[in-house]
């Protein structure tokens, strides 16, 4: 009885996504999955083509491409795809993600998905962001650093909601930095993140 329970292999019920046996060259350092089983991810065409996706197991679909402009709150503009990182996607199906826009390649945060977008994040000079999170009301939380308008350097967990930034946490008001991965947000607008005191040695984590 034991011997066979030992024995006993799980069956595997793979899905391919995307892969490299097809158009795709590479990929990005990390995926997001969805409640509908749908994957977004970054990546790279066989044609030198970089840009967002996502797909479940079929036909996968092309958000958008760095050779064709988007939408980006009705306007036309040119996304780099140079950002490799990792993508949200929430149970809609909205795609939120950190790019450079071209021609000066400033940083910012969008959300949306086949091309059309709209700004999480915006994209002033010297602002940077790090990957974001999205909750199913569309409501992004994510890592940014900037100058205040007294002139000090600032990290903040912030979320955003239609592209207005509410701080969470911030290393001017109690923490000397925060973690490497996006903070998690909820349906109810919780965010949980990593931070690091004042002291820099005690690590913790909050939520807020």
């Amino acid at each position: 009885m034991v011997s066979r329970m030992l024995s006993c292999r799980p069956v595997l019920n793979r899905v391919t996504i995307a892969s490299s046996a097809g158009r795709f060259e590479s990929f990005g350092f990390d995926t997001q999955l969805n409640n509908s089983g749908e994957v977004a991810f970054t990546g790279q065409l066989d044609d030198g083509n970089r840009g967002l996706f996502s797909g479940s197991g079929g036909a996968v679909t092309t958000h958008y491409l760095d050779s064709t402009p988007v939408l980006v709150d009705g306007e036309t503009t040119d996304l780099s795809g140079g950002n490799f990182g990792r993508p949200a996607i929430n149970r809609a199906g909205e795609l939120a993600f950190f790019d450079f826009v071209e021609p000066d390649f400033s940083q910012g945060i969008f959300a949306g998905r086949s091309g059309v977008f709209r700004t999480l994040g915006p994209t002033e000079p010297n602002r940077q962001y790090r990957d974001p999170n999205l909750n199913d009301s569309g409501i992004g939380a994510f890592e940014t650093s900037f100058f205040n308008d007294a002139g000090l350097f600032a990290t903040a967990i912030v979320t955003s909601n239609e592209g207005v930034l509410s701080t969470v946490a911030d290393t001017l008001n109690g923490y000397g930095g925060f973690g490497f991965y996006a903070p998690a947000i909820n349906n109810r607008g919780q965010v949980a993140f990593e931070g690091l005191l004042p002291d820099f040695t005690t690590d913790g984590v909050f939520t807020g």
